[in-house]
């Protein structure tokens, strides 16, 4: 279910990794972020997952939030209204 029970559609996307240190937690939807930029991390990446799935949320018109325990994991969810109005598309021509 969403959080407000609104209708809707809500995706979760758990892992058992490291999960999201707190200190990170409000810059990991960032481009080039990630919890563990060390050397020596365990897990590669780019830093731009969390970031993709940000602008897409956005452009759904929906909210990407998460939740997470360092040392267990996060679930990652997507709540996308049932009303989604698309973005009109941009003229190329300028016109």
């Amino acid at each position: 279910t969403r959080q407000d029970n609104s209708l809707g559609v809500r995706i979760a996307v758990a892992d058992t990794g490291p999960g999201v240190p707190e200190d990170m937690q409000d810059l990991i939807f960032e481009k080039f972020r990630q919890g563990d930029s060390s050397h020596t991390r365990a897990h590669s990446g780019t830093g731009l997952g969390l970031a993709i799935c940000r602008e897409l949320a956005e452009l759904l018109n929906s909210e990407l939030s998460f939740v997470s325990e360092p040392g267990r994991g996060a679930t990652f969810f997507v709540d996308v209204p049932q009303h989604h109005q698309p973005p009109q598309p941009k003229s190329l021509m300028g016109a």
